[in-house]
């Protein structure tokens, strides 16, 4: 399922600010005093290694051979095409291109429209319901790329591809956090926290505080979606930004997307979204921070 570069659109100024905050580690964070707070972001994928993906995939086929065109002469009546579709997972071009057929026939079925429109949807919900809750469940995913912004620094990041490069994240995090430095950003205490704590256990790796996930009275983190909206139903980040005029580097980019972009390897481009994510979460908390108490 390819999708197009989601920052091709933005200006050419802004892509090169960007870029320049791409290195890992770099020197801006150690100048920060170690009151200073850090803004901190994760984007996250399935962790397939414990929980692969499901039989049906929207890209793959069990009959990839398939002839669409031919495929009507074997498979005559909503019966045959019934049997034939329960028994052969197809792709969702495949499925798509049965559909062509059949409407552009002297006779088209409708029965047989909707058999495989019910298959094609079947594959489609499966698949995208197992990728929504592998990579939005804590104990399900695993990280691709970790943003973060001490006091007023340029935002920096480190993405991961491999057990190795996500144990370098999961490092970089403990460290940063080691001096007691407080950590903020949007839902950190429903989700990135938790997502740290478990990789690291997972990967070996050897925290160096231990992280409080108190909702009230936390001086380890400032939770900005909790200060918010601390009685109602929350919003997205990005409506967030919409409703308060800030701007977001990424444009229409979203959570969504970055699973297709970690499968076509376009790792940078979920780097500069993690980035874009700190500086919209560290402009947030500067506003917030005038009107309202912790």
């Amino acid at each position: 399922m390819s999708i197009s570069n989601p920052f091709a659109v933005l200006p050419a100024t802004l892509k090169l600010d960007i870029s320049k905050v791409v290195m890992a580690g770099g020197e801006n964070s150690s100048r920060q005093p170690s009151s200073a707070v850090m803004v901190y972001d994760l984007e996250t994928i399935p962790d397939e290694s414990r929980f692969p993906r499901p039989n049906v995939d929207p890209t793959a086929s069990s009959v990839p051979s398939l002839d669409v065109d031919q495929f009507f002469t074997a498979c005559k009546t909503v019966e045959e095409v019934k049997k034939y579709l329960a028994k052969n997972p197809l792709s969702v071009v495949q499925y798509d291109g049965l559909i062509a057929v059949e409407q552009q026939s002297d006779k088209p079925r409708k029965g047989v429209v909707d058999e495989v429109e019910k298959w094609k949807s079947s594959v489609l919900s499966i698949f995208e319901d197992w990728k929504k809750e592998c990579s939005t469940n804590p104990l399900k995913c695993r990280i691709v790329a970790f943003g973060w912004a001490i006091g007023n620094a340029e935002v920096e990041s480190m993405t991961a591809t491999n057990d190795d490069e996500e144990r370098a994240i999961c490092e970089k995090f403990w460290l940063l956090v080691s001096s007691g430095r407080r950590r903020a950003g949007y839902n950190i205490t429903g989700f990135d926290d938790a997502v740290i704590g478990i990789r690291s256990i997972l990967l070996g790796v050897e925290p160096s505080i231990r992280l409080s996930r108190r909702k009230y009275g936390n001086t380890q983190s400032l939770d900005l979606m909790s200060l918010l909206f601390p009685n109602s139903t929350a919003q997205k980040l990005k409506e967030v930004c919409a409703a308060l005029q800030i701007t977001v580097p990424a444009g229409d980019m979203d959570g969504s997307k970055v699973f297709d972009l970690f499968h076509e390897g376009k790792v940078e481009d979920i780097g500069a979204y993690v980035r874009s994510d700190v500086e919209v979460e560290r402009e947030l908390m500067w506003r917030l921070r005038e009107v309202f108490d912790e």
